[in-house]
């Protein structure tokens, strides 16, 4: 897709949406895109900060470099020994106070980025939230796994929103608690994105210039994955295996694509992508020191075989035959070997709080809506949309499914036309996941899609306006 008719369907919205903005309007939406241009730039520019002073300290020929500075100024009579002392400090205040600092504020404004688009967008009267399923109780004491399939570029929000929480602390709140410590709130989880080749939290010039440059099957290893975690600590990682944001035109090329290939027919949701999903599921695999490989199987299997004829030759009263001791020597090989476990080496964690990995999966099915309201014989003409109205006489409403635009969201409190979202929550134990290998993972979310496909069926079908 141009990248022109992509910023049109996905940021701008149709024209008919900005025509019914009044001039107060649109100057409010211009003052609400100026304070999220602020929190972005502000944000980067701390980052940008950040890293280097990480970069510095961690930098080997700066410790080398400070150590043979720290011996020199020693080595200068009279005024040298109080200069090293001060130099010293100064190193030390750098890593131990200076640093954390620096993370920590950036932490902060990252988060004030996420709550300002949410407040922005999502919290207000002309946003309705419908929620099923189990619960989304996500804390930011482990780490997990969110998959959801994609119908706008505001699930990132909507993702964010529902992680925090439907009453977590609004702009107002969060500035009181995070700068004056007014109000006590639980911590809420760090969340990024897996996708385009880039772990995503706040997204940056380099995460745009990955859409445009690089194609859908742009891969995150698991490496990477890991090395955050390592050092960020525990993080919730959300993915959106379809990649792209489902379309009309996507749906017709899928379709034919589908059946040229012979893969399953998909009405709803896009064909998921695999690599990513197998990246961040193996990188938690590590972290629980579970060995995916076909040999930790093989492993598995004669150490299983092994154990039962070794509580056969026990349980015998005689002496083991020369065959028995022959097939028991065959799997146990060397004597040392006999108590030896395949387990994965793990990384040093350099950061304080332990990775502990959730034992759920979280799958989400999103739909919007938009109710718009008829009078007597008006009729909206929808193509390739489903509609499901309620009637009298003379009015109507009809709720047609959308792919809500970030303009679209901004200029709902003004608007006469409220949208619905609905939220369909599914926990999935995880445990079993981890032990898999790549190609029954893919069977697996291949699975899952047909599911979520007949469940989004399912949920256009069921809604309905009384």
């Amino acid at each position: 897709m141009a990248v022109r008719s992509t910023i049109k369907t996905h940021v701008v919205g149709a024209q008919s949406e900005r025509e019914k903005l009044d001039v107060f309007g649109l100057f409010w939406i211009f003052l609400e895109i100026l304070s999220l241009a602020q929190c972005w730039v502000l944000y980067h520019i701390w980052s940008m900060k950040t890293a280097v002073i990480e970069r510095c300290v961690e930098s080997k020929v700066l410790i080398q470099t400070a150590k043979f500075v720290l011996r020199v100024l020693k080595a200068i009579p009279l005024i040298g020994g109080p200069i090293a002392h001060i130099f010293d400090r100064l190193c030390i205040f750098i890593r131990l106070k200076l640093m954390p600092f620096m993370i920590r504020k950036k932490q902060t404004l990252e988060k004030l980025f996420r709550i300002c688009l949410i407040d922005t967008t999502l919290r207000n009267r002309n946003v309705k939230f419908i929620l099923t399923g189990d619960p989304l109780d996500i804390t930011g004491t482990s780490t997990s796994i969110i998959i959801a399939n994609h119908r706008s570029i505001m699930d990132y929000a909507l993702i964010d929103f529902l992680v925090h929480g439907e009453h977590g602390p609004d702009l107002k709140q969060y500035l009181g608690h995070a700068f004056f410590n007014h109000g006590n709130y639980p911590t809420a989880s760090k969340l990024r994105f897996v996708g385009w080749g880039r772990l995503t939290g706040v997204p940056s010039i380099k995460f745009f210039a990955s859409i445009l440059l690089r194609d859908e099957n742009a891969t995150v290893r698991s490496s990477d994955i890991e090395r955050v975690l390592m050092r960020e600590g525990n993080e919730c990682l959300a993915l959106f295996p379809e990649v792209n944001v489902i379309t009309s035109e996507l749906r017709l090329v899928q379709r034919k694509l589908a059946k040229e290939s012979y893969l399953p027919q998909l009405d709803n949701v896009l064909y998921p992508r695999f690599k990513n999903f197998n990246s961040t599921v193996s990188c938690l695999a590590r972290l629980q020191h579970i060995d995916r490989s076909r040999k930790a199987r093989y492993f598995k299997k004669a150490a299983h075989k092994t154990g039962s004829m070794i509580l056969k030759v026990r349980s015998s009263r005689g002496h083991p035959s020369a065959k028995q001791m022959a097939q028991i020597n065959l799997f146990l090989g060397d004597e040392n070997l006999a108590d030896a476990t395949v387990t994965a080496k793990p990384k040093p964690n350099t950061n304080k709080v332990p990775i502990i990995v959730s034992p759920f999966l979280w799958d989400i099915a999103i739909v919007y809506y938009r109710a718009t309201y008829f009078c007597q014989n008006e009729h909206a003409h929808i193509r390739d949309m489903q509609v499901h109205a309620v009637t009298d006489k003379k009015n109507h409403y009809q709720l047609q499914q959308i792919t809500p635009s970030l303009f679209q969201f901004l200029k709902c409190p003004w608007g006469d036309s409220p949208i619905f979202v609905r939220v369909h929550v599914n926990k999935v134990a995880i445990p079993d996941l981890l032990k898999m290998n790549d190609r029954k993972l893919e069977s697996w979310l291949e699975k899952t899609w047909l599911a979520k496909d007949e469940v989004l069926k399912n949920m256009q079908d069921s809604v309905r306006l009384y």
